[in-house]
């Protein structure tokens, strides 16, 4: 069968810019659509692949696309951020298109809304096999009764088939599919160390703790799935040698979640002596063991920056939100041993987590401070479908603390005007990249100078945009909504 993937660009939201500047500074491939076209291929289906990021296509132009094409199915990849611009294309490519439209991603915990907005079909968890089983029994004109992971409409009720159980082994699953766009388009210069050409990759899925905002406990059900150190360092030699990769992300939830994976991986990649640095996730309970140790992995085998997910330094809403008030010991420690091999840290807080006053907005700015980490984003609260907030916020279990979404919004910029309205930051990261890498300055220098106005000014900006509602502080798209 013939199959069109498509990625929508996401719409706007108070805490991502949009539009022309924002996607000459952020433009990420998804690979959760890289690994499906492989996977179909590799089966012996043909793949092509739109990315609105990269192709700027309104509905109308993309649904021409669609029906040019000769397609079999059209599946688009549904997260929050392009929810809109999803729930608008449908009707466009339904009228152009006589196929089944397949949803799946993060966002398929919304499977009614969807579905009663006019998709046809809802792939719900991990995408391959799933998708693979769907394409070959509508080739075949067989029932879908049975297929797991598929959620439907069936004489206007919902059927959501039995989920299907996860990959065991993902060293199996083929190298993500590059094909479909130069990859030289691809570029995230927030990182001040960003080179290209730049890839992203994983080298595992899922992650073990259970945070209540997040959507990844209910996606991966608490599991990690480690690739083989062998199976990711092939990967890398083929974007090495093929493509002349750079610079590459690990879009894990945590990298390098086991001591014994993190030194076999990091002293091969570092033995091959390549021109090449990286950007990771870590978890302050993971690299506040072993930190120092983790620390010179990192450093020698090309890590220039790296997430630390704090979210509040409050212990009593850390508790409430499923993390654990102890790991607050270790971000100082862990951003000090960074900070002296030469890897920068980039931090991250969440306004308006259940439990939050105004006092504890002034203890993360305060805490914020003290640890001194190369960038802080603060951001308000969202909701996100399938959460375990969402759940406990449905059956009342849980409160939200009140604040408007304009309040957040406010508290978030005056968080980020405090923390950067220091001139000794600006002033060692500017020499940091004059010193690491000069080129940014010179191909996106003025970003920067965007970005400093933007905090000094901050204040100046309107509080929020009424379409982002349905995403934020609020429960997520109801089937009512779509």
């Amino acid at each position: 069968m013939r199959v069109l993937l498509v990625n929508l660009a996401a719409g706007d939201t108070d805490f991502i810019d949009k539009g022309r500047v924002w996607r000459s500074i952020y433009r990420r491939p998804y690979l959760g659509l890289q690994y499906l076209s492989a996977y179909l291929k590799q089966h012996g289906h043909d793949v092509d692949l739109i990315d609105c990021q990269v192709e700027d296509l309104p509905p109308r132009e993309l649904a021409a696309r669609a029906r040019a094409g000769g397609y079999g199915l059209v599946g688009f990849f549904a997260i929050y951020v392009n929810r809109e611009q999803l729930l608008a294309c449908v009707g466009e490519i339904r009228r152009a298109v006589g196929v089944p439209v397949v949803v799946g991603g993060p966002d398929c915990f919304n499977d009614e809304a969807y579905l009663r907005a006019g998709v046809d079909l809802v792939v719900r968890g991990e995408g391959e096999l799933t998708l693979l089983e769907l394409v070959e029994r509508l080739e075949r004109g067989a029932p879908l009764d049975d297929v797991l992971g598929l959620s439907r409409l069936v004489g206007g009720e919902l059927v959501r088939n039995a989920d299907r159980p996860f990959i065991t082994d993902i060293d199996s699953l083929p190298f993500p599919d590059r094909s479909h766009y130069p990859i030289t388009v691809w570029h995230d210069y927030m990182d001040f160390n960003m080179r290209k050409p730049f890839a992203t990759l994983i080298t595992s899925r899922g992650c073990p703790y259970g945070c209540e905002f997040c959507d990844s406990p209910s996606l991966w059900q608490r599991r990690v799935r480690q690739r083989s150190p062998a199976n990711v360092l092939a990967e890398i030699d083929a974007l090495v040698t093929e493509n002349g990769v750079r610079y590459l992300l690990f879009s894990d939830d945590i990298f390098g979640i086991s001591f014994e994976w993190q030194k076999e991986f990091c002293e091969a990649l570092a033995a091959r002596r390549y021109d090449l640095g990286y950007f990771c996730l870590i978890h302050p309970l993971v690299y506040g063991q072993h930190a120092e140790e983790r620390m010179d992995l990192l450093a020698r085998s090309g890590c220039r920056t790296f997430h630390l997910g704090v979210q509040s330094a409050s212990e009593d809403v850390l508790r409430i939100s499923g993390r654990f008030p102890g790991e607050l010991k270790h971000h100082r420690r862990i951003v000090e041993l960074a900070r002296a091999r030469g890897i920068l840290s980039f931090t991250t807080f969440i306004h308006g987590l259940p439990g939050d006053t105004r006092e504890g907005f002034a203890e993360s700015r305060a805490f914020v401070k003290d640890m001194s980490p190369d960038y802080a984003l603060f951001l308000p609260l969202k909701v996100f479908a399938g959460s375990t907030l969402e759940r406990k916020l449905e059956r009342g279990e849980r409160e939200l603390p009140g604040f408007t979404w304009e309040e957040l919004v406010r508290e978030c910029r005056r968080s980020e005007l405090e923390f950067y309205r220091d001139p000794r930051r600006t002033l060692r990261l500017f020499l940091y990249v004059l010193r690491h890498n000069p080129r940014w300055l010179v191909t996106r220098g003025w970003y920067a100078v965007y970005m400093i106005v933007r905090t000094l000014w901050i204040g100046l900006l309107p509080a929020a945009r009424p379409h982002d509602r349905d995403s934020a502080t609020l429960p997520a798209l109801s089937p009512g909504s779509a």
